[in-house]
């Protein structure tokens, strides 16, 4: 039976691909969150927390971190009379 080890450097890799990686830290609680809020894309029903510099997405299979600044822009769109 094979044993695979893994030796790490001592600088702290996560903060270095963290770093490179243009990652969102998402630290404590939202400024504003909207809940079961209908999307059409990403298509479906989101759980949408904003934060001072991005938005968090949270739904049922995916979440997403968007940055504000790479927003274009949005568009509130009529719902159908039924």
């Amino acid at each position: 039976r094979e044993v695979a080890k893994f030796f790490f450097l001592t600088t702290d890799i996560a903060s270095t691909i963290a770093t490179r990686a243009d990652v969102i830290p998402a630290t404590g609680k939202g400024i504003l969150t909207f809940e079961e809020l209908t999307v059409l894309t990403p298509r479906g029903r989101y759980d949408v927390e904003l934060f001072p510099t991005f938005m968090k997405m949270h739904g049922k299979t995916y979440d997403y971190k968007i940055k504000y600044s790479n927003i274009v822009g949005l568009f509130l769109l009529p719902k159908p009379d039924k």
